[in-house]
């Protein structure tokens, strides 16, 4: 490999000299000196040199084979793992889509059972709704609380005790949603 980089440079050599002394040698001298120079250099290199610079060249081309089958080994191995994590990404988003769904439909059907308690509440007498409401959850009282006319309410917190009253005016009051 070095011989004929050797080569290369003796000839690359002989055009520069050949086009900075144009004057004192023809374009065919300089092409002879060059082919003979040429010929000196191959001369030089044994057919030995030859087949282990084959050889060379050989090997070389065995491992770039051998990287590419590699390469495309892993190429292929990354398109599973993307298949791979695709279908995971969409199982995934088909479980969170059906949760979902679930909570919606959870949400709408206590809705409805909220909903159907404050019509039962809105019908009772005031005290009545009072002590049903004293002894019921606190969220619950709340929120059912919330949906009734404001009439209502104000008879229902006389009604109560004190300091039940109070609590659940309280957590009206700093009701959030």
């Amino acid at each position: 490999m070095q011989k004929i980089i050797i080569i290369f440079l003796i000839l690359c050599s002989y055009k520069l000299y050949g086009q900075d002394k144009k004057s004192s040698c023809t374009q065919a001298e300089l092409d002879q000196q060059v082919n003979r120079q040429v010929k000196k250099s191959l001369d030089k290199l044994s057919a030995r040199n030859i087949v282990s610079f084959s050889r060379e060249l050989l090997d070389k081309e065995k491992e770039i084979k051998l990287s590419e089958l590699e390469i495309e080994k892993q190429r292929q191995l990354l398109d599973l793992s993307i298949k791979d994590f695709n279908k995971r990404v969409q199982d995934f988003q088909t479980k969170q889509n059906s949760l979902l769904g679930c909570i919606e439909k959870q949400d709408k059907d206590r809705n409805a059972r909220v909903k159907h308690l404050v019509d039962a509440i809105a019908a009772m007498k005031a005290d009545r709704a009072a002590q049903i409401l004293s002894v019921q959850d606190e969220r619950v009282a709340i929120e059912m609380l919330s949906r009734l006319e404001a009439t209502k309410i104000s008879k229902i917190f006389n009604l109560m005790d004190k300091e039940v009253s109070a609590r659940l005016q309280k957590q009206y009051l700093n009701m959030t949603k």
